[in-house]
This record gives structure tokens, C-alpha cells and sequence, in this order.
């Protein structure tokens, strides 16, 4: 009667256990952003943002973003950087609640996209016909 008892433990321990991986992946799935999404994110981006980070987020006046963030939660860091923009630097605030243009679901797009480059997942979208591509800056001679 024992070993009928802790088998039905150990049992229901395994179904708590597969349901719990079953609820995880369901909400990494459901977290996953659609192409709708990246590609709107896209189109945010060359309309914002690739005047001071590039056409593929290489950089120029603003920082590279076409890298691994260095964070337990890339997408928040992506979010408040872009929400709250950066003090003391020439990256302003973007989400409408610091003064800036964009709502929630277009701040979202615009992470979505960002991330999508560490995947490969962003699309290979030309710039706009209106934006022109600086040349490079170059750094002043004998400064550091």
C-alpha cells in the first residue's frame, strides 16, 4: 500500500512537472513577436531612428545596436533606453509619457526589431527613398 502511495506522489509530481514545462513554452511562444510586428518595427526604425544609428543599427552619432545586449531581459533594457531615452547624452526620450512620438505597441515593434537582428529574424528592408546614407564622421586628427 506504501509503494502504491509514493508512486501516485512521484506520479502526479511528474504531470505538475510537464504541465508547468507545457505553460512555459506556451508563454516564451506567446511572447515570440510576429513578422507584423518586426516589420512595422522596421519601418519605425528607418523613419526614426537610422539617422543616428545607421540603416542596420550600426552606429554613427548614436550608439551600435547591432549586438547582444548584455542583460538578463535584453527586451526591457531595449524598452527603457528607448521609453525614457538616455540623460546626458544625445539620445532623447521616445515614449509618449517623457514627451516623445511613440505609444506602447510602436516602442514594442521598434524592440522587437532591434532584437530580431542577434536572431538573423530582421527583415533586409532598404532604406526609405528619402533617407541618405552620411558619409562616415571621421575623428579629428591628434585627439584621442
Amino acid at each position: 500500500m506504501t509503494l502504491s502511495k509514493s508512486m501516485r506522489f512521484f506520479g502526479g509530481l511528474l504531470i505538475l512537472g510537464l504541465l508547468l514545462a507545457a505553460l512555459g513554452q506556451l508563454r516564451a511562444t506567446a511572447q515570440t513577436p510576429g513578422p507584423e510586428t518586426i516589420e512595422e518595427g522596421a519601418s519605425l526604425y528607418l523613419d526614426n531612428c537610422a539617422v543616428c544609428h545607421g540603416a542596420r543599427g550600426q552606429g554613427r552619432v548614436g550608439a551600435t545596436l547591432a549586438k547582444d545586449w548584455p542583460s538578463i531581459r535584453p527586451e526591457l533594457t531595449v524598452r527603457t533606453i528607448i521609453a525614457q531615452g538616455v540623460p546626458g547624452s544625445v539620445m532623447p526620450a521616445w515614449g509618449e509619457q517623457y514627451g516623445g512620438p511613440l505609444n506602447e505597441a510602436e516602442i514594442d515593434a521598434l524592440v522587437a526589431y532591434i532584437l530580431s537582428w542577434q536572431t538573423g529574424g530582421a527583415p533586409d528592408l532598404a532604406p526609405r527613398p528619402t533617407y541618405t546614407p552620411h558619409p562616415p564622421i571621421s575623428p579629428v586628427p591628434q585627439v584621442e
